[in-house]
């Protein structure tokens, strides 16, 4: 892993000093390593700033970012960091920011840097390198999170101070990168990522009851502040808070000093560059330190150095500067006593309107997505572009319709108010991409859905769980009745969210991107309880008692949307489940162990499912672009379109509190993108794809085509790229037709089906290589 820091952490991390921290700061103290002090970590509590820590090991563990989010790959890697820290005995607490601050600061920088990425989006749909961290990573990690154990909460706001509290009030280390934690007064220090490393090491230590006790650590690297505080040689805190605000940080920025820079003594400039020029100005302000007898005095030197025009509202920045590194009495601690009710320690409002309890734990636990919390405090949401050319409209416009369900059920009580003209209608600012520009729009909310009032968060506890799901499944233009016997909800969610996409997407899609997504998705496990259990059982309850059966053998494994149907036991024996079938409300209860050949048939069905998986392993492996194979930015935008609609429908999800398939179980861009070049280089994708599956003979390729069919089915011709394509004749090439013909049930088809392509050269004599030939 990392011994020391071993490369540009500028580039590898996705951050400048710029954009992150305080100004410059960070290559500083990379510059003076007197300021660092060796640690071996091990047994100790640690606070993690959790935004911080998911940012660094997507790029830390160089997962592709151009094919839109890797989560499996990810997942794996958070795995890989949390296993290293409970090897040496180090209990994490994950802590991660919510809603944009009120003040509008940290709002400002995020807008700035949501710029900066529609740039580097555009860049990367050219085929160039950069890199910008996928949509789903946060969500994502927070699911790594529940399935581990790690414990983790959700700040109303900003987090950093909140965190840093926490750290003091326990006596222990904060684990981040970014530099503002180099300013609070954290007696047990910052532990910096870029310096730990994840390769554990064994030492004999001494107790009093044993001679030689062996534990594990992690090297590692800490910064004291109070030890930077004898560096700057002052005695009083506030003056490293003056220290930091005069560099510049996301308050206030470092260029409204330039006249108070020009007034004391900077050393000599070696060069020109921007970070001879910060250090230098560190330097200078070290310097004029020791002259300072109090942060007011020098507050007010600073001020009189300023144009007259400006020293008002740089004094006011200044002085929320010095604000923000105060320590507020946080009582953040209580949240992770077990013994305490979590509904009492998430009590909180927003804006003028409280939320239900239940809404509350969920925006601590991390269920509610922080786009949700943004919308719910000001009314106005950043949509971060993915990999997609600037031509192209924005990923996000084919999921406006599910984001205004979601805002119409968050706004209600906004709704009624202004109905009353106590306030105005309900909007929601977005900022999203316009060709190159990214731009502010207003969007309407949605309070009625097929003439239905949209329920309040009020209201939603006291909607039966059933009733919410089939919410769900009508804002994605389906209807339970269109999903029925594919009984298990979780693939009733998969094959409604894309049939939503199919009808909605901009891009130009065909059959051969669900064959991609729904083999992603075998691949990664979304479709196994459907696998598993539909091709053995023909009625809803059968197949429900049987999936009790199947969740008794998994234990602890938690499920997503099936949270809806699945209650456990009191009886910690016996994993006993009350299943409710969707479509009849008949209960269906669970009592016994499941039967010796019913665990037989499983085991069958599994080994069935982990031999495609083995097949399909080789769709992992990063492609290859030379001149005769371009990167496809169409492929990349279709599925970032895909992307878009899958994190809009779990929005509507978390406000009706539900819960949905996690993003590694259902998408990685480079296995859809290896796919879909392996299935345009097919004369006969279906032949191909059922291959896969174990042959015709296979029940997987009969369900798994079943599946397609109820996916196509019904859509309309506008909504798919059609072509005809069929066994290979030399010197013929069947052009593009504008019809669509529905696609045929697996039991029906013959040789020459017409099938739904796009970009498909049948004939191209380089079509059977596989992408990993190149």
């Amino acid at each position: 892993m990392v011994t020391g820091k071993t490369c540009d952490v500028s580039l590898f991390c996705g951050r400048t000093d710029e954009e992150m921290g305080i100004r410059g700061l960070t290559t500083f103290v990379d510059a003076h390593p007197e300021l660092l002090t060796d640690l071996r970590l091990h047994d100790t509590r640690i606070v993690i700033d959790g935004n911080n820590l998911y940012h660094f090991l997507y790029y830390y563990f160089q997962i592709p970012c151009e094919y839109a989010g890797d989560y499996d790959q990810f997942a794996r890697c958070c795995d890989t960091f949390f296993a290293a820290l409970e090897a040496c005995n180090v209990t994490s607490y994950v802590v991660f920011d919510g809603a944009y601050a009120a003040d509008g600061n940290k709002f400002q920088t995020s807008l700035a840097r949501a710029r900066e990425r529609v740039h580097m989006s555009n860049i990367m749909a050219h085929g160039r390198r950069a890199k910008i961290l996928p949509i789903l990573s946060h969500s994502c990690f927070v699911h790594v999170l529940q399935r581990l154990g790690v414990s983790y909460v959700t700040c109303d706001f900003e987090a950093d101070r909140h965190i840093a509290a926490l750290a003091r009030h326990w006596n222990c280390p904060v684990l981040t990168n970014d530099s503002d934690f180099f300013i609070y007064d954290i007696p047990a220090g910052v532990v910096l990522l870029d310096y730990l490393n994840l390769h554990s090491k064994m030492q004999p230590g001494h107790s009093k009851r044993q001679s030689d006790v062996v534990y594990r650590y992690l090297e590692a690297q800490i910064f004291y502040c109070q030890k930077f505080m004898k560096f700057l040689r002052v005695d009083d805190h506030s003056l490293v808070v003056l220290f930091a605000t005069l560099l510049g940080n996301d308050v206030v920025d470092g260029r409204n000093f330039e006249n108070f820079f020009s007034h004391i003594k900077l050393p000599k400039a070696h060069n020109h560059s921007p970070s001879c020029q910060r250090h230098r100005r560190i330097a200078g302000i070290i310097a004029w330190l020791q002259s300072v007898s109090s942060v007011t005095d020098a507050v007010a030197y600073i001020l009189a150095k300023l144009p007259q025009n400006c020293r008002k509202s740089v004094g006011s920045l200044m002085e929320l500067s010095l604000e923000c590194y105060r320590l507020p009495l946080s009582d953040l601690h209580q949240y992770f006593d077990v013994d305490l009710d979590r509904e009492k320690c998430a009590a909180r409002t927003f804006g003028k309107f409280s939320l239900p309890s239940w809404f509350q734990v969920s925006i601590c636990d991390g269920s509610i997505p922080t786009s949700i919390l943004n919308v719910l405090a000001s009314q106005r949401l950043l949509l971060l572009s993915q990999t997609e050319a600037s031509s192209a409209a924005s990923s996000y416009r084919c999921s406006q319709n599910l984001r205004q369900i979601a805002y119409g059920v968050l706004l209600s009580e906004l709704d009624s108010a202004a109905n009353y003209g106590s306030c105005r209608p309900a909007c929601v600012n977005e900022f999203d991409r316009e060709c190159k520009m990214y731009t502010m729009s207003s969007l309407e909310t949605t309070f009625q859905l097929n003439g239905k009032q949209l329920p309040s968060l009020n209201e939603v506890s006291d909607i039966d769980a059933r009733q919410r799901f089939l919410l769900l499944l009508e804002a994605l233009d389906m209807s339970v009745d269109s999903v029925f016997d594919l009984t298990v909800p979780d693939t009733q969610f998969l094959v409604a969210l894309l049939r939503y996409w199919l009808h909605h997407a901009n891009a130009k899609v065909c059959s051969l991107h669900i064959h991609a997504l729904l083999l992603c998705c075998l691949k990664l496990g979304a479709l196994d309880n459907y696998f598993l259990l539909v091709p053995q059982y023909k009625t809803v309850p059968e197949a429900s008692c049987q999936l009790a059966c199947y969740l008794h053998t998994k234990k602890s494994q938690r499920n997503t949307i099936s949270d809806l149907t699945v209650a456990k036991s009191t009886n910690s024996d016996l994993l006993s489940t009350i299943l409710q079938s969707l479509a009849t409300g008949l209960d269906c209860i669970a009592t016994d162990r499941p039967t010796d050949a019913v665990l037989e048939e499983i085991d069958r069905r599994k080994c069935e499912i982990e031999r495609v998986k083995e097949k399909l392993l080789r769709f992992e492996l990063v492609p290859r672009h030379n001149n005769a194979m371009t990167f496809n930015a169409a492929v990349v935008y279709a599925f970032a379109e895909f992307q878009t609609c899958f994190m809009s429908a779990a929005c509507i999800a978390s406000v009706l509190g539900l819960t949905v398939l996690e993003p590694a179980s259902v998408f990685s861009g480079t296995v859809l993108y290896n796919l879909m070049r392996e299935l345009q280089s097919r004369s006969s994708p279906d032949t191909y794809v059922t291959e896969l599956l174990g042959g015709s003979s296979s029940v997987l390729s009969s369900y798994y085509f079943h599946l397609m069919y109820v996916v196509l089915t019904g859509v309309p011709e506008e909504c798919l790229e059609t072509v005809s394509c069929q066994a290979k004749k030399k010197g013929k090439r069947r052009k593009k037709t504008g019809c669509k013909v529905d696609y045929i049930e697996p039991d029906a088809q013959d040789v020459d089906v017409e099938q739904y392509v796009v970009n498909c050269d049948v004939d191209n004599r380089f079509s059977s290589l596989s992408f990993g030939d190149e």
